[in-house]
Parts: structure tokens; C-alpha cells; sequence
């Protein structure tokens, strides 16, 4: 009976482990798969991110070099290399930017500039620059076959599309030991028609390293003995542990694999793909998954793999199911041993309690309980033993079958302080428990590490939305971290760094009780636990709060938060800005290492964000400089004209002053004074220009609104003497406004007579003519400069020498007498005054046109000279050209 329930109890302990066995194994094959699918797409995203910046460079170039028309021809190429030298200057780790035009696209001087540097030997524009240790270096030209056959350009322009180029190695210095694994990001500069449709004009690209690529797989080891390797679209191996596989296909390497799973195929069109590899048994070996990394509109993905040995997980299961077994059988045992020793001891006593015993075959233990109590000799005291034993076995069989069941919990008395098997039994009890801990414990933190994970995995698409608008990006990424972590309130902070002299901390978004929160806060470096965070880079977690640090406002009333964690955004060792996290419970180890993680990708992406914000900002300012060279000559003789008319809109109004007091009241600004200089009535006119109200102006005398050099003068003194005797004064008058500002009136002040004949008020009326003024200075300015630095001399449309400048009589050695009023016929040849290149070069002045000459300076007894010569069409107000400005500069 003992040996059957014995057997009975090992059978089910045998068939709880190995179901155990099977459901453990099963579990950790499935998470870890999917854990490495997690990190195989995480990887990929850093990839992306890292590829992107490359691609957002590249862009951002193509989008300022399709607006090519706009700018001046003769300097199209000059202003385009120096965005690309800048390009480059400003980004440290990129190897080169270049860009590639068709020929005869970016101007028609191709043929001028055939052999030169940045253009090729047939003339079309291709410019390269590198980096050579720490100079920025401009490539040498290049011939036609190795740029417009090169991939880098045939594919963007098949596809018109953003191209990720296959990896390569290249020298710049054309030296193989200087080769430098590299890849394109190239984007096609297209212009846009509406007739024509859309025309491929050329490609920017930027040129990337790939050994950067090393860091992601450096330290990368997913479980025991796993490993992370990338891929490009042509199936090559980038990155990978064993650096002596770099650059071979992976098809050469795992052809058989290869062929089965299609992995270099699927790699090339962008698709996810995992499969396992079995060993000879049949069972699972190694776990390899790929993520497609897709940069841009790029049609030429490339994939991040990683490859994972599942060995360890069958060497783990295995050995908690051996450990298990063994521990059962060592009970099983001791269980035996102990029977034995019962049996023998009792053999006697049963020999002389057989007859006795044989009536007890059906009996139960209440049976044997009456005979122990009839009994007083031995044989009581063996059947109290029987009956003892039996319920021992009994309750020994049904604890085993408990466990069995899975049910540990269950209740076990020793049979005496002496039992080794009921020992045993609660030390295999406490293993297995203990077991079902450790298991507990490892799905927890499985649980824990997929919770992270995923949680990363979602803010990568966080990340990317808003990147041009700093408020919405951090209230995006605090609402969703309030959700994610179960936080109360969160704030978002970033260091302000645009002014040089103050550096500070600025609040650009807060959350709290799921609700979006609008409140601007500016915090110095090193004050509050925030600038404390910023300055010492290092990130607070606090539980003991103090009741005034904040408080949080729920459903059921007030509360002060249990923790503060403050977390500093760090990247590449310079730090952004920072994270502000309240919670009414503590925050767990996995949540603060999650929340560490994302903070370093939130700090990468703000770093990416600025960098084009930057970059963009510059290519604006490079453009808005090229539209004003444009604009400025025309806004010269805009304002010149504006002048113009304006002093004749003004003398033409003084000579009808008497006729129209009502309407000049109306239209200019007026001031009455007493004789005596004090201000007696002003209108709004004046009053808005100088910024006080009626009262405020009221009795003042003129001299406070006037500069102190022009009251202390003689000539102020004489201007009231001559009103004061009936004389009217009209001039340009300089005002001191309320707020310090001068304005120019061009000003009549007339004296009112009374009936005795004398003055009795003065009348001020005047236009504000400042800006008039300032725009004079400015053109005066810039005239009297060209003047100044350059010879030249201004043309009436019959060709006539109107007007010259003294440098250009010292320049050709002549006298005024030779050129004044004579026609520009005078200082050319004869032949090219009738030649049909002067014809043509007078009707584009004619049309507004500026155009650029070398002509031969040809005057009676003086040699001739070649020079270059910039004809400046003058045009009136009607477009048409009224004089025309010739500057002579020496070649």
C-alpha cells in the first residue's frame, strides 16, 4: 500500500514538472521573439534618425536650388557654392555636400567655363566640397563619364525621387588607403512648369559615414550570445559584430537561407521579415528578424536584423526541470528508506499479531483506534502506530497529489520531529514555491522590459510630428508621458541659448489632470530644482516633498505629490532642456530607467530640430540678401522719384494755402502759437506725430520740441523777430517727438493779422516729410559711395553725356571739355558704335535691363583701352527707362 501510493505520488509530480517544463519553454521562446522583433525595429528607428539628418540636408539645399531663376545669373553658381560651403561648415559629420547639373540648366555660360573649379570639363555646373583633416576642400573637376553614368545621379533622375545610394568605398584624394565607407543621400532638383510639367535639372546630395553605424551594434548583445547586423537595399552587410564580413552580401554568406526565406529580396522592397533556424534535431536553433529602415521617399529601404541563439532558453528550462525532478526523487527516496525501516522494526510484532491483523484486512483506522484502546500491550501500541502511520501516508499522498495539482499552499504535518520524508516533502514544497517565484519574478521583468520597450516604440512616432513648433512637440510628448507613466502633472522646459549674454530655462508646455495647461515661466541656471538639474546635468528624484513645493488637484479634493523626478534631456553631452514628472506614488526602477531612455531620444530629436531649424534660417537670410542686391536699385530711384514728387506736391499746396485753410487743416499737420512762440491749439495731425495729447501741449513754447543747437542759434532768434514784423517763413524744420524721436516738417508759418495791422497769432502748417528725408540721405549716400569708388558717367537716351564724376576724367586722362555734353560716340570705336552688339546692347537698356560689357575705350591721341563697362538703366515712374548710368571697372 505504501509502495502504490509512493508510485501514485511520483507519477503526478513527474507528469506537473514536465507539463511545467513544456509551458515555461513554450512562454520564453514566444517573448523572446517578440522582444527581438522590439529591438530590431527600435534599432532600425535609430538608423532612420540618424540617416534622416543626412536626408534633411540635402533637402532643404534642393528646395533654395529649384528657386535658382530668381537669382542674377552671372552670380547663380557663386551663391550655390557658398550654401554648400556653409552646409558643410555647419555640420561637422557630414564628409562632403555636392550637387550635379545637367548641362546648360543653371545658366548659358557652360561654355565659358569649361575646366574650371566646381564645373566640369564641358562647362555644367558640379561642385564637390570635402573635408581634408580640418579644411573644407574644393574637388577637382571631374570628367563627364563619372557624374551623369554614376548611380548617385541615373537613379534620382529615373525616379525623381529622394535616392538612398548602396555603400561604397571612396577617396576623395583618389588615395585607396583614404578610402572611407560611405553612402548618398541625394535628393533631384526639379523645377516646375505649368506648360512644361515638372524638368529634372540636377541632384544635391550629402555624403554620410557608415562607420558611425558600428556604435549601434557596439555593446548590443539581446539576450545570451545574440547580436544586431544591418543590411543595405542591395542585400550588403553595413555593420556586424565580426568586422570581417563588412561589405560581402549576405546571400554569399547564408545562401541556403537565402534561397528559403528570400531574405535579400524582401530587404530590397522594404518588407519586415523573422524565421527561425532549426538544428539536425528538428528544434528551434536561431532566431534571426529584419526591420526595414526607410529614409525619406527613398525607394531603396535598407534593413536592421538581429539574429538571437535560442539555446539558452532550452539550457534554462531544462535545468529548472532536472533540478525539479531531482529534488522529487530524493524525496521519493527517503520516502522508501523510511518504510523499510518502519517494516523491519515491525516484522515481530506482526508475526504475533497476524491472526489478529488478518480480521483487520477491511478495517478502517476508527478499527484500529478500538483495538489500540482495548489493547495495553505492544500490539495496542503497534495498531496506534498503524493508525498513526496510516494517516501520515494518507495525508502524505494527498499533500504529493496537492502538489501535484499546483496547489503549494496546502497544509502538512510531520508524522514526529524524526520525519525525514515529511521534510523532505515541505523542503521540495518550499523549492517548488520558490521556483514558481523566480518564474513570477522573470515574467515580471519580462513584462517590465516589453512595457519599456513598447513605450519607446510608440514615442518614436511622437517624435516625429510638430518638429517645427517647439509648444505643441513638448505638450505632445508630456501628455502622452503623463498617460504612459500615470503621472498628475508634468511640465516641459528648454534652454533658451538665443541670446549669447543669458542663457535661461523656459517653460514651453505643462499638463496635469488630463487637461493642457498654458503658462509661461522663465527659470535662471542653477535656481530652483530645475536649474539645478540643468547645471549639474544630473537628473532629482525626490519622495519626501515639502507640502508648499505643489499641489495636485483631483476629484476628491487636494493632495501633495509623493515624488518629484526631474530628468535633464541630454545629447552628446550638451544638455536641452528638462522633464518634469509629479506623481502621487512612486515611481518604479523600470519607469525611471524607461523614462532616462526617452529622455536621451527626445533630447536627440530637439538637437535634430534645431540644427534645421538653422539650417533653414540660413538658407532664408542667404536668399532674402540675394532678392535685396535685386531690389535695391530699384528702390533707389523709387524713392528719388517719391522725393521728386513729393516737394513739388508741396510747393504746389503752399501756393494755394490762402484759398484752402479748411482742407490744408484737414490734410497737413497744424500748430497756432502766440506771438510769443507758446503753442495755443494743435491738430490731431500734429499731435500723433509728436505723441502728446491737446492738454499736455497746451502753453508749451516751440523751443521744447526743437533741438538745443538750433534754440541757442541767432538764426532762431531772427526767425521769431521776422514773424513777429508780419514775415512769413517757409523750410524744412527738425522736431524732438515725445519719445525722443526727430522728425523732419517741411513747414509754413504764417502770421495772422488783427485789426490794428499787427500780428496777432502765428499759423505752423506742415508735412511730415522724414522718411522723404531719411530715403534721400540713404540714396545720397550710396550714390556719393559709387561715386567715390568707381568712375562714372550718366547717359540721356540720345546717348548723350549728361552728368560725370571727376574719377573718370583722372582715369582716361581727359578734360571735362572732351566728354561734356558730347555722345558716348566719343569714347568708342566707330565700327562697334554701328555694329549690331550695340544695337542690341542699347535696345535691353531701353527695355530696363542691366547688362554688363567689355568695350575698348578708343580717344583721339590717347591708346585704347579694354574695359569693363556696367550699363544701369534709370527708370521713371511708368517703367520706361529715362537715362542710363555706365560704371567702368578696370579688368
Amino acid at each position: 500500500m505504501y509502495l502504490l501510493i509512493l508510485l501514485l505520488g511520483a507519477i503526478i509530480f513527474a507528469t506537473t514538472i514536465g507539463y511545467q517544463r513544456y509551458n515555461m519553454q513554450k512562454m520564453a521562446l514566444r517573448d523572446t521573439k517578440k522582444i527581438c522583433d522590439v529591438l530590431a525595429d527600435q534599432k532600425a528607428k535609430h538608423a532612420k534618425q540618424y540617416l534622416d539628418t543626412y536626408l534633411f540636408a540635402a533637402r532643404n539645399m534642393a528646395q533654395t536650388f529649384e528657386c535658382f531663376e530668381s537669382i542674377d545669373e552671372e552670380n547663380r553658381r557663386k551663391f550655390f557654392r557658398t550654401i554648400l560651403y556653409k552646409m558643410l561648415k555647419s555640420n561637422p559629420h557630414f564628409l562632403s555636400v555636392w550637387t550635379i547639373w545637367e548641362p546648360y540648366s543653371i545658366d548659358t555660360r557652360d561654355s565659358t567655363l569649361e575646366n574650371t573649379d566646381g564645373n566640369t570639363h564641358i562647362g555644367s555646373f558640379a561642385t564637390t566640397y570635402f573635408r581634408q583633416q580640418s579644411e573644407i576642400v574644393l574637388e577637382s573637376s571631374s570628367t563627364e563619364g563619372e557624374l551623369f553614368a554614376a548611380n548617385y545621379y541615373t537613379l534620382p533622375k529615373k525616379s525623381y525621387r529622394e535616392t538612398l545610394i548602396n555603400p561604397y568605398n571612396y577617396s576623395y584624394t583618389k588615395s585607396k588607403e583614404e578610402a572611407i565607407l560611405q553612402t548618398n543621400l541625394v535628393v533631384p532638383i526639379i523645377t516646375h512648369n505649368s506648360v512644361l510639367g515638372d524638368e529634372f535639372v540636377g541632384v544635391v546630395g550629402v555624403d554620410a559615414p557608415l562607420e558611425n553605424f558600428h556604435e549601434i551594434i557596439n555593446g548590443f548583445h539581446p539576450f545570451e550570445n545574440g547580436y544586431g547586423f544591418m543590411l543595405s537595399n542591395n542585400g550588403v552587410i553595413i555593420t556586424h559584430p565580426n568586422s570581417e564580413v563588412y561589405g560581402k552580401p549576405f546571400a554569399m554568406l547564408e545562401s541556403e537561407m537565402d534561397n528559403i526565406h528570400k531574405v535579400s529580396l524582401l530587404v530590397a522592397k522594404g518588407k519586415k521579415l523573422s524565421y527561425t533556424v532549426t538544428d539536425e534535431s528538428g528544434e528551434a536553433a536561431i532566431y534571426y528578424t529584419f526591420a526595414p529602415i526607410i529614409v525619406g521617399r527613398s525607394l531603396t529601404p535598407w534593413s536592421f536584423g538581429v539574429a538571437v541563439p535560442l539555446s539558452h532558453i532550452y539550457t534554462e528550462t531544462k535545468m529548472v526541470f532536472w533540478v525539479s525532478v531531482g529534488i522529487g526523487l530524493i524525496g521519493l527516496f527517503i520516502c522508501l528508506i523510511t518504510i523499510n525501516i518502519i517494516a523491519r522494526n515491525i516484522v515481530v510484532p506482526l508475526s504475533e499479531m497476524t491472526n489478529l491483523l488478518s480480521t483487520l484486512n477491511t478495517t478502517d483506522n476508527k478499527k484500529l483506534q478500538k483495538i489500540a484502546n482495548t489493547q495495553y500491550d505492544e500490539t495496542g501500541k503497534l495498531a496506534q502506530a498503524v493508525a498513526k502511520l496510516l494517516a501520515w501516508v494518507r495525508q502524505t499522498g494527498n499533500f504529493v497529489s496537492e502538489m501535484g495539482h499546483g496547489n503549494l499552499n496546502s497544509e502538512f504535518v510531520l508524522f514526529d520531529e524524526k520525519d525525514s520524508v515529511g521534510k523532505s516533502l515541505l523542503k521540495l514544497r518550499d523549492r517548488l514555491i520558490l521556483a514558481g517565484d523566480e518564474n513570477k519574478k522573470r515574467r515580471l521583468e519580462d513584462e517590465n522590459r516589453n512595457w519599456a520597450a513598447e513605450g519607446l516604440a510608440s514615442f518614436s512616432d511622437v517624435l516625429r510630428q510638430n518638429n517645427d513648433n517647439f509648444e505643441e512637440f513638448g505638450y505632445n510628448i508630456i501628455s502622452n508621458l503623463v498617460k504612459y507613466v500615470d503621472a498628475s502633472q508634468a511640465a516641459f522646459y528648454l534652454l533658451n541659448t538665443e541670446n549669447s549674454q543669458r542663457h535661461f530655462i523656459e517653460m514651453k508646455a505643462s499638463y496635469a489632470f488630463e487637461q493642457r495647461k498654458y503658462r509661461t515661466e522663465e527659470i535662471e541656471i542653477g535656481e530652483s530644482l530645475v536649474g539645478s538639474v540643468v547645471q549639474e546635468k544630473e537628473s532629482i528624484f525626490l519622495t519626501d516633498i515639502p507640502e508648499d513645493y505643489a499641489t495636485i488637484r483631483t476629484a476628491l479634493g487636494e493632495d501633495s505629490p509623493r515624488c518629484i523626478y526631474i530628468v535633464p534631456l541630454i545629447f552628446n553631452d550638451e544638455i536641452y532642456g528638462v522633464i518634469e514628472l509629479a506623481l502621487l506614488r512612486n515611481l518604479e526602477k523600470h519607469q525611471l530607467s524607461f523614462i532616462n531612455k526617452l529622455a536621451e531620444s527626445i533630447a536627440s530629436t530637439i538637437s535634430s530640430i534645431k540644427t534645421n531649424l538653422r539650417t533653414t534660417e540660413l538658407l532664408q537670410q542667404s536668399q532674402e540678401q540675394s532678392e535685396n542686391l535685386i531690389m535695391h536699385e530699384e528702390e533707389m530711384r523709387q524713392n528719388m522719384e517719391e522725393l521728386q514728387a513729393t516737394l513739388e506736391e508741396s510747393a504746389r499746396r503752399e501756393t494755394e494755402l490762402d484759398g484752402h485753410l479748411r482742407t490744408l487743416n484737414n490734410a497737413l499737420a497744424t500748430v497756432e502759437y502766440d506771438v510769443k512762440g507758446r503753442v495755443v491749439e494743435a491738430n490731431s495731425l500734429m499731435l500723433n506725430v509728436l505723441g502728446y495729447t491737446s492738454d499736455e501741449i497746451f502753453g508749451k513754447h516751440q523751443s521744447d520740441f526743437l533741438e538745443t543747437e538750433l534754440i541757442e542759434s541767432t538764426e532762431y532768434v531772427q526767425f521769431w523777430d521776422k514773424l513777429r514784423a508780419g514775415v512769413q517763413q517757409i523750410g524744412n524744420y527738425n522736431f524732438i517727438t515725445r519719445f525722443g524721436e526727430t522728425v523732419c516738417f517741411s513747414s509754413s508759418f504764417t502770421p495772422i493779422f488783427g485789426g490794428d495791422g499787427k500780428p496777432e497769432k502765428i499759423i505752423q502748417y506742415a508735412n511730415n516729410i522724414t522718411r522723404i528725408i531719411n530715403r534721400q540721405y540713404f540714396l545720397e549716400s550710396h550714390i556719393n559711395t559709387m561715386q567715390k569708388y568707381f568712375p562714372t558717367i550718366e547717359l540721356t537716351m540720345t546717348q548723350n553725356i549728361r552728368r560725370w564724376n571727376t574719377a573718370i576724367l583722372k582715369w582716361l586722362n581727359i578734360e571735362k571739355e572732351q566728354i561734356n555734353k558730347k555722345n558716348l560716340s566719343v569714347l568708342l570705336k566707330k565700327e562697334y558704335v554701328k555694329s549690331a552688339d550695340f544695337k542690341q546692347l542699347w535696345e535691353a537698356l531701353q527695355s530696363g535691363q542691366s547688362t554688363e560689357r567689355v568695350m575698348t575705350i578708343s580717344i583721339v591721341n590717347r591708346p585704347e583701352i579694354e574695359i569693363n563697362c556696367i550699363f544701369i538703366p534709370i527708370s521713371d515712374i511708368n517703367k520706361k527707362t529715362v537715362q542710363v548710368v555706365i560704371v567702368f571697372v578696370k579688368l
